[in-house]
């Protein structure tokens, strides 16, 4: 008898043991990419407890892997586990992620995810938001079909800390793409004045159809950010670097004249006989 229960009690402590030292009850609960795959995050959660050995477990995409180098923290019950591309707590609403994922690690047009362990979650998507704003939810862990939903992203790290990711609005004045309209765009601008040429796929400033003309010059003006620092965000320009329209004016109306009596003066000189 008393072996028998030796046995029993064994048997009792090595089925507890896993439980005591776990990882695979995490479960997928978001996905976001931008469109280009450069800002994505992962974002995992389990219900459970002593979940929090992850060490050198891996999270699959079609053709990359992300190992964990560390443990989550103890205590892993009702927890969010962020993994995000560099930089996304620099982002307007981005938070701090837990762990750092390389870019582009999933194809947003269509992958598979799956964190590989004992049950091997996974998730499926061809169907992925890209505007910036929306990611997929999976907000139910029985729901094996992982049917994501669509809706605004809300990236939850393990300290419960919250965000949204905002998308920088897409200047069309910003015609060297440096993020900021300034008098470099201008430069471009009346460079190309009377003429139909594109940026980008598209008309010069806007999209009227028509030859570079006052209405692109006005649309740059409402656009105007003035130029800010190196690597700072439109935003960091602030209304000092921004002069005033009439100097802009100016500026657009003597660099037209001095390209037109250049026109002129061409068109004049008499050719030799």
């Amino acid at each position: 008898m008393r072996t028998v229960i030796s046995l029993t009690v064994g048997l009792v402590l090595i089925a507890a043991a896993p439980a005591q030292a776990s990882f695979h009850l995490w479960d997928f609960s978001e996905v976001y990419s931008n469109a280009d795959g450069s800002v994505q995050f992962i974002e995992l959660f389990t219900t459970s407890n002593f979940e929090r050995f992850t060490s050198g477990h891996t999270i699959t995409s079609g053709n990359k892997s992300f190992v964990f180098p560390d443990n989550t923290p103890a205590s892993t019950a009702d927890h969010h586990l962020l993994l995000a591309t560099p930089g996304f707590a620099d982002l307007d609403g981005g938070v701090a992620p837990d762990f750092e994922l390389p870019v582009n690690f999933f194809d947003p047009s269509g992958d598979t995810l799956t964190f590989v362990g004992l049950i091997d979650p996974s998730v499926t998507f061809n169907n992925l938001p890209t505007d910036g704003v929306d990611s997929l939810h999976y907000p139910d862990p029985f729901d094996f079909l992982n049917n994501g939903v669509s809706g605004v992203n809300s990236p939850t790290n393990y300290l419960g800390i919250s965000g949204s990711i905002i998308p920088t609005p897409v200047l069309l004045s910003d015609l060297n793409n440096n993020g900021f309209v300034d008098f470099e765009d201008l430069t471009v601008l009346l460079a190309n004045w009377n003429k139909n040429v594109t940026v980008d796929d598209g008309n010069l400033v806007d999209p009227d159809g028509s030859p570079v003309n006052f209405a692109d010059l006005t649309v740059l003006l409402a656009d105007w950010t003035g130029p800010g620092p190196a690597g700072a965000p439109p935003e960091a320009a602030g209304a000092a670097a921004i002069p005033e329209p009439s100097a802009i004016m100016l500026a657009a109306f003597a660099a037209l004249g001095v390209a037109a009596f250049r026109r002129r003066r061409r068109d004049s000189v008499v050719p030799p006989r």
